[in-house]
C-alpha cells in the first residue's frame, strides 16, 4: 500500500557534499524520525546528471502527513538547515498523497 509522502529536493551546496551527506544522514534524518511524528520511511535519492538530492519521507498516514505540513514544524526545521547551510531558494518541499498503486506482484 502506498504512502503519503514529503519530497524534499536540495542542491547541493558547494564544495560541501560530503559534510552535508554526513549531516544529513547522521543527524538530520535521525533528528526527523524523533521530532516529526508519525515518519515511517525515509529515502535520499541522488538525481543522475545534477548535483541535487531528493529524500522521499513516508507517513503513516495521509493525516499525519497534513498535521506536519500545517504545524509549523516544518518551517522551524527549515529554517535550521537555512542556519547551517545558508538559504536553498531552488529547493522544493512537497506532500503527496496515493492515487493509485499497483505493483509487479498484482500483475502476476
Amino acid at each position: 500500500m502506498a504512502r503519503a509522502v514529503l519530497a524534499i529536493e536540495l542542491p547541493v551546496p558547494a564544495g560541501r557534499e560530503d559534510e552535508w551527506n554526513r549531516w544529513y544522514h547522521d543527524e538530520h534524518i535521525p533528528d526527523m524520525w524523533r521530532s516529526v511524528p508519525g515518519v515511517v520511511r525515509s529515502v535520499r535519492y541522488e538525481i543522475v546528471g545534477a548535483q541535487r538530492y531528493v529524500a522521499l519521507h513516508e507517513f503513516e498516514s495521509e493525516q499525519k502527513l497534513r498535521d506536519y505540513l500545517d504545524s509549523g514544524l516544518m518551517d522551524s526545521r527549515w529554517q535550521l538547515y537555512e542556519d547551517q547551510w545558508g538559504a536553498a531558494p531552488s529547493a522544493l518541499r512537497r506532500g503527496f498523497v496515493p492515487v493509485y498503486d499497483q505493483n509487479a506482484s498484482a500483475t502476476s
